[in-house]
């Protein structure tokens, strides 16, 4: 586990950081510590994307070289400047402030019980550390059951499978041989790099492209031997979440949720009315109903999107970038919302997606595409500890190594 993780020290060394500043990372959704035995720790891809590689090699290095175990770098700090705000508080005052400025401090929680229960009171020298990771405590007991990722089930019924699938288009194989299976229930999310055919795998399913090889089976047919009035009524057991919402601006937000049941179901007003207040409450968009797409923001597109995707009650989501484009706080939003859907609904879900965040949050298990392929599929600490080093590359964000283009 180390070997993807570093420590809450050695982040502060590798990014050249005081506390309060790795804290402002840490509370603005920068960085997603996890709470490990010993400590907090931070994955290492999100550390890489917030510095230069040169730096966190180095630091590497330095902490494996045997010969130069127990020194200390001669080399400069690196500059945090970038990370500095006007009126940073010193380190002892964000120590003493690091819980109210990184999280509300809820009624009753432990923090605000301090001076009234000594079993929960802080000493004086208790480490920054040592309250961030109470601080996270608290903030994850908020969050509504349903949107906490459980252990996944054994899941046996297999719903969609692609058996040595392959498309070729402008004389390059962009499916190359792709085989999975995706399982009743299961949040599957599909990474890799662009070109690698995810797009591509999603239009083979809903019938969009069809293989020039293999074979795509949907709940046991083959719907590569559809006609085109089989794929239409196949596609009723879908839902899409577009990836920029893909509203319709001359419509409100519940016309557009009312879209779906308008053209394929004979339903009285009133209950297409119904379904769609449900649905909007469900994603918290109820409010928002009247209002069109312009007067909304991009993650609550997002949230309309969703509800129009499962308004007919979907057997199966596919989501193209749920979190592209939105801010860190918006798209763990969006992460609980499919996690609730899948815990309320028993929808079976796919996701594209380039955030790593994302897949390790939602998905019960990873396939990453490379060259048209599946390289890895596995559940999300197997991806997060493999030895492959094209899913390492990948995950980690790494410039250099097996997926990088010769030039």
């Amino acid at each position: 586990m180390a070997e993807s993780y570093f420590t809450y020290s050695e982040v502060l060394e590798v990014l050249g950081l005081a506390e309060h500043q790795l804290h402002d990372l840490i509370s603005s959704g920068k960085l997603h510590p996890q709470r490990g035995e010993n400590g907090l720790l931070f994955p290492k891809e999100e550390v890489r994307k917030l510095q230069g590689f040169s730096g966190l090699e180095r630091f590497e290095n330095e902490r494996i070289s045997p010969e130069k175990e127990g020194e200390k770098s001669s080399a400069a700090p690196l500059p945090a400047s970038s990370m500095e705000r006007e009126g940073a508080f010193s380190e002892q005052e964000a120590r003493e402030d690091l819980p109210q400025r990184c999280f509300p401090v809820e009624e009753n929680s432990a923090l605000s019980r301090q001076e009234s229960d000594p079993s929960v009171q802080l000493s004086q020298d208790t480490s920054a550390e040592q309250r961030m990771w109470l601080v996270l405590e608290e903030a994850e007991k908020q969050r509504p059951p349903e949107t906490i990722k459980g252990p996944s089930p054994p899941r046996t019924e297999v719903v969609i499978e692609f058996q040595e699938v392959v498309k070729i288009l402008s004389n390059r194989p962009i499916l190359n041989g792709l085989s999975l299976k995706v399982y009743k229930g299961e949040t599957l999310c599909i990474i890799g790099p662009s070109g690698t055919g995810k797009s591509t795998t999603l239009k083979h399913l809903v019938g969009l492209m069809r293989p020039d090889r293999g074979k795509v089976f949907v709940y046991g047919e083959d719907i590569t031997e559809f006609t085109h009035k089989q794929i239409l009524e196949m596609r009723k057991r879908f839902g899409v979440l577009f990836q920029f919402g893909a509203l319709l601006n001359s419509m409100t937000v519940g016309q557009n949720v009312a879209l779906p049941l308008v053209e394929h179901e004979r339903l009285k007003r009133k209950e297409i009315e119904r379904i769609v207040d449900e649905k909007l409450e469900m994603v918290e968009m109820l409010h928002a109903k009247h209002n069109y797409p312009s007067e909304i923001s991009g993650g609550m597109k997002k949230r309309a999107g969703l509800a129009r995707a499962i308004v007919r009650n979907p057997e199966i989501v596919l989501y193209d970038e749920p979190t592209s484009g939105l801010d860190p706080i918006m798209s763990n939003s969006i992460n609980e919302l499919i996690i609730s859907m899948q815990n309320r609904l028993n929808i079976t879900s796919i996701v594209v997606t380039h955030d790593m965040s994302s897949a390790y949050m939602i998905a019960d298990r990873i396939a990453l595409l490379h060259e048209g392929r599946v390289i890895q599929v596995g559940t999300p600490e197997e991806i997060r500890h493999t030895t492959n080093p094209v899913v390492r590359q990948f995950i980690e964000g790494r410039v250099r190594g097996p997926l990088s283009k010769k030039v």
